[in-house]
């Protein structure tokens, strides 16, 4: 399990992962409305509940943003290759070369 900022093991909430990741609330709705992110479920309380695989999902998104790489093809990204693949791809390789390695895989990317 995931140790929580507070100490305490178990899922993460929304709050949990603005703190773990560095980015904004906002921000973080927005890729949950976009399906860059799913809640792993969801608590006794109504929160959605996330796991570490979306901290890591989470750095994909700013790894591919960061290479130029629109929310839309980050989404089509995930859909073709692990997260932790898929940061390795966009942290090594220049951004044409990862553009055509993920489309040789099916993913929609434009470019």
């Amino acid at each position: 399990m995931l140790q929580q900022p507070d100490g305490g093991s178990g899922d993460l909430r929304v709050g949990d992962l603005v703190r773990l990741t560095g980015v904004g609330k906002a921000t973080i709705e927005h890729y949950l409305r976009l399906g860059l992110l799913h809640p792993a479920g969801v608590g006794a309380q109504g929160y959605r509940l996330f796991d570490e695989g979306a901290v890591t999902r989470v750095g994909v998104v700013r790894a591919g943003r960061r290479a130029g790489f629109g929310l839309g093809e980050i989404r089509a990204m995930l859909a073709v290759a692990d997260p932790d693949e898929l940061t390795q791809l966009l942290t090594t390789l220049p951004p044409a070369q990862c553009r055509a390695e993920l489309a040789a895989r099916g993913a929609r990317i434009d470019g």
